[in-house]
């Protein structure tokens, strides 16, 4: 089940809602797409918002300094540049306008949490020899509680009468039965905001009363609201709790996955060669950052630039002496310069793959020319914006002869793979093979997307 403080959007996706004309209201979080997307894409989101207002969708933005996309909203929030998530928790103070059903259905809302130690209430505190120690709600219909499974959605007769708000006393077995004060999450969600009222938030973040009024109303009033964040929320060194903040704001609204709300799309289904299923618990758990944060980053098999940079430095928790890196240009696009020039320094070995020099570029061993998406081909399954787009299946060709001895990024991976001696996991060291392979469940070759300016395949939408 969906976790209140984690039900919002995923940042990268959300454009695709936020040039829809089916949403009914507009959230921009600190992004400028005038400044940070493709002609293209700007043009498109421009023209959306234009004809989205036109039809009534009025866009709330949350801009610092002023911008081209704040001066298309019908409410600007301007804010001091580090307290955003105080702003957040005055959106949602008081918690009064929420759709019940979502947050019954979708979320953690529902479920008890313990006053005594401040956990969730689980299934064998109550019943001991309990088979399962799933987590518990209460039923305000049989006025008791009840276990349900995380992972799946209750049906519409079972969600629609748990409790949501206000305290329940339960009985927690034991030597000695021990009665305990349990709260849904919801309530205790609202009772952390409830400190933060407009006048309190204008005097920590500089948002003026009315204007936090009136915006909370706009995403408040049941419409189709789409959500989009990016270096506003994400550069920011309370990012973390930021999103959190408004994932849990966004999820109060009931949008998330409707028509002109924030979609979850699946497919085209073809066959993933990366999918974290590859690896195993274990070897998983050695990604940096794990112990520290284990439904963070690494969790996805992710690890922060940080976590990364100590482990060089200081061996923690296990050194890391050698780094192949594709693109990435850590002393500008992570926090902290200084520590990760000094990380690059100390490495026993590094090879940098790039279109052009960089600064991180400078410290390695090697370097290795890539070149650009027109001189090399690349498979794309499903684009963004509409259903319709998110079908495609394309084949980009290449355009010009690659120069000099620049290579594709794949040719690279391919061609190393096959030099350390795991040939037969890189199909044969044949790109076109593993190619075939993904496309295979679709009933489609590469032959298929050469012939062809692009294929639509099935989605779940």
């Amino acid at each position: 089940m969906p976790k209140l403080d984690a039900s919002g959007c995923s940042q990268p996706d959300s454009m695709k809602s936020l040039q829809s004309c089916d949403n009914e209201h507009s959230v921009v979080q600190g992004v400028k797409e005038t400044d940070t997307l493709g002609c293209a894409h700007t043009e498109r989101s421009e023209d959306y918002t234009r004809r989205a207002r036109a039809g009534g969708s009025p866009g709330s933005t949350t801009m610092t300094p002023r911008s081209p996309c704040c001066t298309r909203g019908n409410r600007c929030l301007h804010r001091k540049e580090r307290l955003s998530r105080r702003k957040h928790a005055a959106r949602e103070s008081p918690v009064r306008r929420y759709d019940n059903q979502f947050l019954r259905t979708w979320t953690n809302a529902p479920l008890l949490v313990r006053q005594d130690t401040g956990l969730f209430l689980r299934e064998q505190m109550l019943w001991p020899d309990a088979s399962l120690n799933r987590y518990v709600v209460w039923d305000e219909k049989h006025n008791m509680p009840f276990p349900i499974e995380g992972d799946r959605v209750l049906l519409f007769e079972q969600s629609a009468t748990l409790r949501l708000r206000g305290d329940v006393d339960v009985i927690v077995a034991g030597k000695a039965p021990t009665r305990v004060v349990c709260t849904p999450a919801l309530e205790l969600l609202a009772r952390a905001a409830a400190p933060y009222g407009p006048g309190h938030v204008e005097h920590i973040t500089g948002v003026a009363p009315a204007c936090l009024t009136a915006a909370s109303k706009l995403m408040c009033a049941g419409r189709r609201i789409a959500y989009h964040a990016w270096t506003g929320i994400s550069q920011h060194s309370n990012s973390t709790q930021t999103e959190r903040a408004v994932a849990s704001l966004y999820a109060l609204s009931g949008s998330y996955d409707l028509v002109g709300g924030n979609r979850v799309r699946r497919g085209p289904f073809y066959r993933p060669v990366n999918g974290l299923g590859a690896l195993s618990p274990s070897q998983l758990s050695k990604a940096l950052g794990a112990d520290k944060r284990p439904i963070g980053p690494p969790a996805m098999g992710w690890v922060t630039a940080r976590d990364m940079y100590l482990a060089v430095t200081e061996a923690k928790p296990y050194p890391i002496r050698v780094l192949v890196a594709f693109g990435t240009n850590l002393p500008l696009s992570q926090a902290d310069s200084a520590l990760a020039e000094e990380a690059l320094k100390r490495l026993e070995f590094y090879a940098h793959c790039d279109l052009f020099e960089t600064p991180a570029a400078r410290f390695a061993d090697i370097f290795l020319p890539v070149n650009t998406p027109w001189e090399h081909e690349g498979i794309r399954f499903g684009f963004e914006i509409s259903d319709e787009a998110a079908s495609l299946v394309q084949l980009r060709q290449r355009v010009v002869e690659p120069r000099g001895e620049s290579r594709a990024d794949n040719d690279i991976v391919f061609d190393l793979a096959c030099r350390l001696g795991i040939k037969d996991e890189f199909f044969g060291g044949n790109l076109e093979a593993g190619w075939n392979y993904m496309l295979e469940p679709l009933g489609l070759s590469l032959a298929d997307l050469r012939a062809n300016r692009g294929i639509k395949c099935e989605i779940d939408s």
